[in-house]
């Protein structure tokens, strides 16, 4: 099922006039669908709060789907901001398993999902580096029980000191 997944197909279709007396007349048009079930986007890290904001999008082809389950397994250097999501879903955080869950009875169009996920305090702020932390989240419903996935990378440098001098 194409439009149940994040993937694209090509179709083509040829169409072909007879007629007697004349050759055949041919065309072929070919058309690429994009089908995009999930989608994940996030804003830069904020370096005052810690905190870096998460969107997912489901369902960009606005076809039914029915019993939504969102799944977001948390990079273990995240924790879900408890109170940051506010939407039309119900909204799980296990803390045992580091992730968050997010339930619709039934969704016909396009869904955002936002929350905040603060990055845990660690030996990755010890030193002057950078590094990212990636996310993903997938989508199952009872029309596409299978898992699909996005996933999203926020770069972060951090600079526990900088010394810069001044020639005179």
């Amino acid at each position: 099922y194409i439009w149940g997944s994040n993937a694209s197909k090509e179709y083509t279709n040829t169409a072909t006039i007879h007629s007697s007396g004349n050759a055949d007349v041919s065309d072929t048009a070919k058309k690429t669908f994009q089908s995009t079930v999930i989608a994940k986007a996030a804003s830069g890290y904020d370096y005052s709060t810690h905190l870096i904001h998460y969107t997912i999008t489901v369902n960009q082809n606005k076809m039914e789907m029915n019993n939504v389950i969102v799944t977001d397994p948390m990079d273990p250097r995240l924790e879900y901001v408890k109170g940051s999501y506010s939407g039309a879903g119900i909204a799980t955080y296990d803390e045992a398993a580091n992730n968050v869950t997010f339930a619709f009875d039934s969704i016909t169009d396009e869904t955002v999902i936002e929350f905040d996920a603060r990055v845990r305090d660690g030996a990755v702020f010890e030193n002057n580096g950078s590094f990212y932390i990636e996310n993903e989240a997938f989508v199952v419903s009872l029309e596409y029980p299978g898992e699909t996935k996005a996933s999203v990378k926020t770069d972060i440098t951090n600079r526990v000191i900088a010394k810069q001098g001044k020639r005179t």
